[in-house]
């Protein structure tokens, strides 16, 4: 571990006086300050006028292009169930968590990390956009996966619709925007200002 980022000052020393016959030396020790930010290369930027405008719509964008998703439809089966709408994915894949399908989990992931977008925490919003995009792309996998399981007859796979693909731009989108704007703005800091 380095000192230099744990401590908050760091000691400077070097040899004052030194004998060349002799083992005795004189050391001189100094107590440096560092700066709060130590891999800073560039003072964090607040967003203006425009660029708060440009935030509230990139939160907008993916508000309204989740709630789409759910009204789109998300999956096509060819067996009992047809065609599954974005909504009803929704729920139905709520009751797949008890049978330890975690795809679900990408819906409040994702809002979590709208959460932190909304506080500016660009970080952890990304981080929540990226676990949430894996999640959601797990969704035909774990379907094929469970067709296979049953031993269901060829033809019976599910494969997924627009809602589908919608509702996974919205975690994916989410992570672009998020590290976008923490390399704009060079913070992960909640403001004052919320959008």
């Amino acid at each position: 571990m380095d000192l230099a980022y744990s401590l908050p000052c760091w000691l400077s020393i070097r040899t004052v006086l030194s004998s060349p016959d002799t083992s005795f030396s004189v050391v001189q020790m100094n107590m440096v300050e560092l700066p709060e930010d130590l891999d800073a290369s560039r003072p964090a930027k607040r967003p203006s006028a425009i660029d708060e405008l440009r935030l509230r719509n990139q939160v907008r964008m993916m508000l309204i292009g989740y709630g789409i998703s759910l009204l789109l439809p998300a999956i096509k089966t060819n067996g009992n169930f047809g065609t599954i709408w974005g909504f009803a994915a929704f729920v139905g894949s709520m009751l797949a968590l008890m049978d330890y399908y975690p795809y679900w989990l990408a819906n409040p992931i994702f809002l979590t990390g709208l959460f932190f977008f909304y506080r500016r925490r660009w970080k952890y919003a990304a981080v929540c956009g990226f676990a949430a995009s894996i999640l959601a792309l797990s969704v035909p996998v774990m379907m094929n996966r469970e067709a296979s399981r049953l031993m269901a007859p060829p033809g019976t796979i599910s494969s997924p619709l627009l809602g589908y693909y919608v509702w996974l731009a919205c975690p994916t989108l989410l992570s672009i925007f998020a590290i976008r704007n923490w390399f704009l703005f060079n913070t992960d800091t909640p403001s004052s200002k919320a959008c």
